[in-house]
């Protein structure tokens, strides 16, 4: 049997992280904001740094959150990020995060986690908002959100079956981060620890490229369903794609384009904006069969002379190149690089035989980075189809 009840008489507290800013640092103690969540944990190397006295502050102010916390991303895409801490980061929070602390002997915190996300896709969220060009969660109306609540047995079968799929799907990132530091470790071995590489010639990236070209959207900008037309917003790394995200093109206006479909290998760099010189690479099938890329985001693909899809996504990926790129783009008068700058970059040419090896030792692991990349979108696919359903108690376990 399940009673409703307001979140607050679920929660021994609702708050949020740091109203304050200290100043950031190169090292010390990592401070995190909603740009920092990710989709079960923080990315600890992409959050600013503090000094110890000004962590152990915000410490004694309540902005560290512990283990079961249900921590939410409350601006911007609120909602977004949800999930539940497991205490093994030493962290503290800005106000951007809600930190939700359940009562256990009530609801479960990954019960609580999942009616929330389920909450977020179904209902309407604007009661506990405010501001409409940022929104942002208003706490105070946020625990006034009514949940669903079954006795802590059921919760609990209803968690085994969600957590198993998250679990799994977690797991396979983490592979895939492995699998992407072992191309790395590859492509180091053979282009730049190798002694052979400083006798090899260097040249214009764009005497090297078989295709340069961006793609496009139709007069009023994307749709809401159609064929996905991918622009910066998923230009994330290897086997990386926020689904949520997506935009269209019409099937019609898709078929009389002759630019911009993506083909296996590709490598994407998005081009202009506050995140120039971002890059991905899409292969198998992945994120789709047919898609497309915008005219924020140019597609490369090598010729004959340069025959490595994987080369060029790992050189085009050095520290660097992305400097060269960045600053590039920083010249000219509206942010963003053209084709003549992408076609200046330099790039090292090896032997063809040597880029027939590394292709071949890589080839293994790009597979399997692919495979699973495209095995979690199932496996998200499956969880969203039975989260409702399984809150709502359309499934009986």
């Amino acid at each position: 049997m399940s009673q409703t009840v307001l979140l607050e008489d679920v929660c021994i507290q609702i708050t949020d992280g740091a109203h304050w800013s200290p100043p950031s640092r190169n090292e010390g103690k990592p401070m995190a904001s909603v740009k920092d969540m990710s989709d079960y944990n923080f990315k600890i190397e992409s959050c600013r740094k503090i000094s110890e006295k000004d962590y152990q502050e915000l410490v004694r102010s309540g902005c560290q959150p512990e283990k079961n916390d249900v921590l939410i991303a409350k601006d911007g895409s609120y909602l977004k990020h949800i999930f539940v801490f497991d205490g093994q980061q030493d962290i503290v929070l800005l106000s951007s995060i809600a930190i939700i602390k359940p009562n256990l002997k009530i609801i479960d915190p990954y019960y609580l986690a999942y009616y929330v996300r389920n909450q977020r896709n179904n209902d309407d969220m604007s009661q506990y908002v405010s501001g409409a060009a940022i929104p942002r969660i208003v706490l105070k109306n946020f625990g006034r959100l009514p949940v669903k609540l079954p006795d802590l047995a059921l919760q609990r079968k209803i968690v085994s079956i969600l957590r198993s799929l998250d679990e799994q799907i977690e797991l396979n990132q983490q592979t895939n981060k492995t699998l992407e530091q072992i191309g790395r470790v590859l492509f180091k071995h053979y282009f730049i620890d190798n002694p052979e590489a400083k006798t090899w010639p260097t040249g214009k990236l764009g005497d090297f490229l078989k295709i340069l070209e961006s793609g496009s959207r139709p007069k009023g900008g994307a749709i809401a369903t159609g064929i996905p037309s991918i622009g910066a917003e998923n230009i994330e790394g290897l086997g990386i794609y926020d689904y949520s995200k997506e935009k269209y093109i019409s099937r019609t206006y898709a078929s009389n384009i002759n630019r911009g479909r993506i083909e296996s290998e590709d490598v994407l760099l998005y081009k202009d904006g506050a995140y120039v010189g971002k890059k991905s690479m899409f292969m198998d099938n992945f994120p789709h069969k047919i898609c497309f890329v915008n005219e924020h985001v140019f597609r490369l693909r090598t010729n004959e002379k340069l025959p490595s899809q994987p080369y060029l996504y790992f050189w085009l990926d050095q520290q660097s190149i992305t400097k060269m790129i960045i600053d590039s783009g920083i010249k000219a008068a509206q942010p963003g690089i053209n084709q003549e700058n992408v076609k200046n970059l330099p790039i090292l040419i090896p032997p063809i035989g040597r880029l027939k090896d590394f292709n071949q030792d890589l080839k293994p692991f790009l597979k399997n980075l692919f495979l699973n990349a495209n095995q979690i979108r199932k496996l998200t696919l499956i969880r969203d189809l039975i989260l409702p359903r399984l809150i709502s108690g359309r499934i009986k376990i």
